[in-house]
């Protein structure tokens, strides 16, 4: 957690512009999605309102963060077993993930696949399968 203050407070005073070509690809969008999937795999009390206040922030057009941060969140619930949260959230996730190929997104919804049970019935089992099939399927754009 000290480190991750500590990049946020850092990011907050680097200069932007061409200087460091090699880390423009890191935004603070970026740096928000890295807290979210942090935070979740703490089970931080903050995970929800991190990423409810990055996905407020993000234009129509960063869909692959949304997803990422999508698929941290339904992580972070199948961990927890509140599987109707997983549905939702992977149902959400894994069109934006697979449309937009952002590979980053695409891993966490296979754990997702992988920390939900086997059943068939149910609530997991249904989601399991179902956002198996997404992700094995061509993306549709």
């Amino acid at each position: 957690m000290r480190a991750l203050d500590q990049a946020v407070t850092v990011f907050d005073y680097a200069p932007n512009g061409p200087s460091r070509p090699w880390t423009s690809f890191f935004t603070e969008n970026r740096l928000g999605s890295l807290a979210v999937s942090t935070f979740g795999r703490m089970n931080h009390r903050e995970t929800d309102a991190a990423a409810a206040d990055l996905l407020g922030s993000l234009t129509p057009s960063e869909t692959k963060v949304r997803a990422l941060v999508l698929a941290d969140l339904a992580t972070s619930a199948a961990r927890s077993a509140d599987f109707d949260r997983v549905q939702s959230l992977a149902a959400e996730s894994a069109p934006l993930a697979t449309r937009t190929e952002a590979s980053l997104a695409i891993d966490r919804l296979w754990e997702v696949v992988e920390l939900l049970p086997e059943q068939r019935t149910g609530t997991a089992g249904q989601t399991r399968e179902r956002l198996t099939e997404q992700l094995l399927a061509k993306p549709s754009v």
